[in-house]
């Protein structure tokens, strides 16, 4: 499979993804470019919900209701979702989410997830990263087409990922390197959901630069999209337009994707990462890739993990 690059505007530090799903009152390490998006859980204190930027970011934040979504830095696509595109240093409310119930972005994109499942997304929409039927992109949140019940959400380079309530995968948007995971590689992509080939009993999902993950309920992870670095994790480097399993890995409880690889965090407390390894972002010791999971040298007990876009990230006991 050939790795086309999604010709979007460079900048200093493009991050591409973060996270599928965070508890209320977690900060979900999501980074739009430089923009950054956190859902507030502050037990249900009742606040008058607007889109102005937040005079005092600390005392505003604890004043808002659960469910609230907040964002800062780089706005020029809409990302903060704020209807403006005018970057800020301090947090501003996402318009219109009151019961979100978790965050994620994609490049110059994010999404949210509202407590009666639907998804919802705002920012650039160039290859229907929005999932709303169109290109056009909107500087406060639409619905994606017919998703109702989704427990999980994605982003990765102009493409959005969600489980369903039944276990199934749906992704929408650029398809330059297989990445939707319907078995098809278009330039076109989809600007509505459509289903990812094969995969049930998903849990999460997560997604790289042009690579798709998921986690499924019997702990082994899969993965589509392209495969330049080896970041299917699946012995080789050649890309895959549906799921292939990630080699050896069995009890994972989390995931993560950075922008040419994935990680894993297993039962046990330990991690597990594949893919580029630049500057040695497999942590592993060494700074060769690998097309298949290594560990992470001297990690134990790890709860959490996030991924940058070389950089690795792990909370432990």
């Amino acid at each position: 499979m050939i790795r086309a690059r999604i010709p979007y505007p460079q900048r200093s530090n493009p991050f591409d993804h973060r996270g599928t799903i965070a508890p209320r009152g977690a900060i979900l390490w999501a980074a739009c470019v430089l923009s950054l998006a956190v859902l507030v859980g502050c037990g249900g204190v009742s606040a008058t919900q607007t889109s102005t930027p937040l005079k005092s970011p600390v005392a505003s934040i604890d004043q808002l209701p659960t469910g609230t979504v907040v964002a800062w830095g780089y706005n020029g696509g809409g990302e903060m979702g704020n209807g403006t595109t005018t970057s800020s240093t301090t947090p501003v409310q996402v318009s219109g989410l009151t019961d979100a119930k978790a965050v994620a972005t994609g490049i110059y994109a994010a999404y949210g997830v509202r407590d009666n499942g639907t998804v919802w997304a705002w920012g650039t929409n160039k290859f229907g990263e929005l999932g709303n039927g169109t290109t056009t992109g909107s500087t406060t949140p639409v619905q994606v087409s017919g998703l109702t019940d989704a427990k999980a959400v994605a982003g990765g380079s102009g493409t959005g990922y969600a489980v369903r309530g039944n276990g199934t995968v749906w992704a929408w948007g650029s398809n330059i390197n297989g990445q939707l995971g319907n078995g098809t590689q278009t330039h076109t992509g989809s600007i509505i959901p459509v289903k990812v080939s094969g995969l049930t009993g998903a849990t999460t999902v997560a997604g790289g630069l042009y690579t798709g993950f998921a986690l499924r309920g019997n702990g082994t992870v899969w993965a589509w999209g392209s495969n330049t670095n080896g970041q299917l994790g699946n012995g080789t480097t050649t890309g895959s337009t549906t799921p292939v399993q990630v080699s050896g890995l069995t009890g994972v409880t989390a995931i993560a994707g950075g922008f040419y690889g994935g990680s894993a965090l297993r039962g046990d407390g330990t991690v597990w990462t594949w893919g580029n390894n630049f500057a040695g972002r497999l942590g592993n010791g060494a700074t060769t890739d690998s097309t298949t999971p290594v560990q992470v040298s001297g990690l134990t007990g790890v709860t959490a993990i996030a991924v940058g876009q070389e950089t690795g990230y792990a909370i432990s006991k």
